[in-house]
């Protein structure tokens, strides 16, 4: 059964982020300037320029320095909330810190412990606010 707290957890943490578009995180990735913070962007698992670890004090690049500007789709959110210390993100791909690889869609299904079908819905790359609240709601009700 799906983490209903954890689903709500990463909708309201979404919901306080600017919503990045195509064009405005394609321009800021390739020029390599970082947005000003955070973001939400459903159509990309994690952008950051570069691999980033959690840690408990946040996301923290390859010199060990807190990053900002990291921008995410639901999935690549749950997983920067809710993987253990020491996961390493990089785009769509997640090391754990036992030398286990997975996929960002595939670690935030098992973290949010989602069906196939849920885990669909959500990550779906051009899923709005409202979409999103949609899905969990449906989840929540056992539909």
């Amino acid at each position: 059964m799906a983490d209903v707290a954890r689903l709500h957890k990463v909708l309201d943490r979404i919901k306080t982020l600017p919503r990045y578009d195509d064009d405005d995180i394609e321009q800021r990735f390739e020029t390599g300037e970082l947005p000003a913070g955070d973001g939400w962007y459903q159509a990309d698992w994690l952008r950051t320029l570069g691999e980033v670890t959690i840690t408990d004090q946040g996301l923290v690049d390859s010199q060990g320095e807190k990053t900002c500007g990291t921008a995410g789709c639901f999935a690549g959110w749950a997983v920067v909330m809710f993987a253990p210390d020491g996961t390493r993100v990089d785009g769509a791909y997640v090391t754990m810190p036992d030398g286990g690889t997975s996929f960002v869609s595939e670690m935030a299904q098992e973290l949010l412990d989602l069906e196939d079908a849920q885990r669909r819905m959500l990550f779906a790359g051009s899923s709005t606010i409202f979409e999103l609240e949609r899905v969990i709601a449906r989840i929540e009700a056992g539909e």
